[in-house]
């Protein structure tokens, strides 16, 4: 007998009720938790554009991933990469590194706004976490 483990997921899909564009995308696992293996969990589009703007990744409700950002997120208007956060079972953590963890881009100006590094998920220090007056 075959052993397999079968994972139902529900894929919902938002469309704008006017223009029928994909606004957002989202796989839920039976419990409703955002949750996919694959790929992000969650991906919002900008309604003008088409665009991509963000790009989430879950596991069973948590943000995680880890072979990238957790969390990404474009400027509709321009394409440019405006956030990236590395999250491991939903704490902000780019593993045993000081690399940065979470970013933020003014999309006006593109100057950053937001570095924080953590270390192993814990800040390593007071200035771990900097906000940039920008």
């Amino acid at each position: 007998m075959n052993d397999a483990i079968v994972e139902t997921l529900i894929v919902e899909r938002t469309r704008d009720p006017e223009t029928g564009r994909l606004l957002e995308e989202a796989w839920k696992d039976d419990a409703g938790k955002h949750h996919r293996d694959d790929g992000p969990a969650l991906i919002e589009y900008d309604a003008s554009t088409g665009r991509i703007t963000r790009q989430v990744y879950f596991e069973r409700g948590l943000l995680h991933r880890l072979d990238g950002p957790a969390v990404e997120a474009w400027d509709p208007n321009t394409g440019m990469k405006v956030e990236e956060r590395y999250c491991r079972r939903g704490a902000t953590n780019r593993g045993h590194t000081y690399q940065l963890a979470h970013w933020k881009r003014s999309a006006k100006t593109g100057l950053v706004t937001l570095e924080e590094r953590r270390y192993g998920g814990a800040l390593p220090s007071e200035d771990a976490t900097t906000h940039l007056a920008r």
